[in-house]
């Protein structure tokens, strides 16, 4: 990838500006293990880390600059970049070195309290079924076509994003999709990321440690649609069985954007009727969409991953794929690990393991559980403590 000038930086992000404009910019990180030659270091003020601590460090390993919200500190002798919000400017100069590549795909950003990992794995599956090259970002692995690497979190910071998307555009995948946490948007790690598609999947109690009120946690998750991370997405998916759904929805439209819908109990751009769950078979339902019915077969289990592949299937059939080709992938796609995922073992009992981690993902799983067996249930609960 061809350098570029830091005076392309500073125009980007308005930026009071220390040194030579014309210094060649190779990479720009927020981590000082990863600073590098040519690199911008972004000194972030975290909760329990101040950046500007590594300054000296990233600067003796070939740094040849620093963003920050400080001002230049005496005998500095290199680029700094004085910015209002470090964060942002982290993510707004990662898109200008690595030449926007979610400008050069089609992105998916789903977001939601459950459901974001199994929903992520569906679109890829259903990419694949329509013979698109692709790409994943999810909380258990990062994936290009058929390389893959475990994740080191849900959302990546937005130079790793970029970094990764423009990996992606180069070994000619094109689509995308990703997480994103409401953490993560809060955090500025998906701004000036542009998604041809954004889906909602529910928003229950979670993270109000961070968030502290339920209306905090939908702001941040707003945030995902209504263009405050840059652009708009081009459309805005969304479930409606959720009552912050239809609120996000009818805040939408209002704004004259594109939205689709999809529920299992309302009426919806696309529903599905007749749901029946088993154990042994999985999932069958019957999609009803504005191009017809078609019977859905899948390995799922759960009626909570009926809304998952309404999703998955709402954005398919938007970016163009064939409603054919989707049922087929619905068909063999099994999902995330550890969601509602079975244990093979010889014994006359199901084993099953779920990764749910708040009160509603466990009285969904609970509720699944409950319809598939009229026996005892034995819930064991790990507690992280946090």
């Amino acid at each position: 990838m061809q350098n570029i000038t830091l005076q392309k930086i500073i125009e980007k992000l308005n930026a009071e500006f220390q040194g030579d404009e014309n210094t060649l910019i190779s990479d720009v990180t927020h981590d000082s293990r990863q600073a590098g030659e040519g690199s911008l270091f972004v000194a972030i003020k975290g909760l329990t880390m101040d950046g500007h601590r590594f300054v000296p460090d990233v600067m003796r390993r070939g740094a040849v600059g620093i963003i920050s919200e400080s001002e230049m500190p005496p005998n500095f002798h290199g680029a700094w970049l004085k910015v209002n919000n470090a964060r942002q400017a982290l993510a707004q100069a990662a898109a200008v070195i690595y030449k926007n590549p979610s400008h050069d795909l089609d992105l998916v950003g789903i977001t939601g309290t459950n459901g974001k990992t199994t929903t992520t794995y569906l679109v890829l599956a259903l990419a694949e079924a329509n013979n698109v090259e692709s790409a994943m970002l999810t909380t258990v692995e990062y994936r290009i076509r058929d390389k893959s690497e475990p994740a080191v979190r849900t959302t990546p910071e937005a130079s790793d994003t970029n970094k990764f998307l423009r990996r992606a555009v180069d070994e000619n995948c094109q689509m995308a999709v990703m997480e994103t946490s409401s953490q993560a948007i809060d955090l500025h790690r998906c701004d000036d990321l542009r998604f041809r598609a954004a889906i909602f999947t529910n928003l229950t109690r979670d993270h109000l440690d961070y968030h502290l009120t339920m209306e905090n946690y939908f702001a941040a998750k707003k945030r995902l649609f209504d263009g405050s991370l840059g652009e708009k997405p081009f459309s805005s998916i969304i479930n409606i069985d959720d009552k912050w759904g239809v609120r996000l929805a009818d805040e939408l439209k209002s704004q004259n954007q594109k939205v689709i819908t999809f529920a299992q109990n309302n009426s919806a751009d696309f529903t599905a009727q007749n749901v029946e769950v088993s154990l042994i078979k999985g999932t069958s339902f019957l999609l009803r969409t504005q191009m017809g019915e078609h019977q859905i077969n899948s390995p799922l289990v759960g009626k909570p991953h009926v809304y998952n592949m309404l999703a998955a299937t709402s954005v398919a059939i938007e970016l163009g794929y064939d409603l054919n080709l989707i049922v087929d992938g619905l068909k063999t796609c099994i999902g995330a690990p550890g969601r509602f995922e079975r244990v093979p073992h010889e014994g006359d009992f199901a084993v099953v393991v779920d990764y749910a981690h708040s009160d509603d993902a466990l009285l969904n799983t609970l509720e699944t559980a409950r319809e598939l067996t009229r026996g005892k249930i034995i819930t064991v609960f790990g507690c992280g403590g946090d």
